[in-house]
């Protein structure tokens, strides 16, 4: 995948926003993901779709640089422009259903974690079970207890 990397790197040196230099940062895209430089691939994918906006296989590699990552939100959208302009692309439509699961279940977790953070919060029990100890009553300002000494000074 590195010779891929640099053979599309050379192209693009040559030719940065050629007829088919979409093509180029899209493919080098692929290249990165198998890399797992996913952050490279979404910058190339990003750059092939500022050439060229409908260009599917460059949502579908966005879309994958953000699933790999985690972004599953991302990774729905960009799934979806891919979808647009590519309908029939079986890889893109399975990633995307698999983007929306990752989605669903996040959210439930995060729903879930929610739910037990105010379920402690309305859990209000007092901690006392001796009774004596909250009748006992606050020390006074004239008390006779004496502030210990200051310790001495070093020299």
């Amino acid at each position: 995948y590195a010779k891929a990397v640099d053979a599309y790197t050379t192209a693009l040196k040559l030719c940065p926003a050629g007829p088919t230099s979409h093509v180029y940062f899209s493919n080098r895209a692929a290249a990165l993901l198998s890399m797992k430089k996913y952050q490279d691939a979404i910058l190339d994918s990003e750059r092939s779709l500022s050439l060229k906006p409908d260009y599917g296989k460059a949502h579908a590699r966005l879309g994958l640089a953000h699933y790999l990552l985690g972004d599953y939100e991302m990774a729905v959208e960009a799934y979806k422009l891919a979808l647009q302009y590519e309908p029939d692309n079986k890889a893109s439509r399975g990633y995307l259903e698999k983007a929306k699961n990752k989605l669903k279940s996040r959210k439930a977790i995060a729903a879930a974690a929610d739910q037990s953070t105010v379920d402690v919060d309305n859990d209000r029990t007092p901690c006392r079970t001796n009774k004596q100890s909250s009748q006992t009553p606050a020390p006074s300002s004239t008390s006779s207890h004496t502030p210990a000494a200051p310790p001495p000074s070093s020299s």
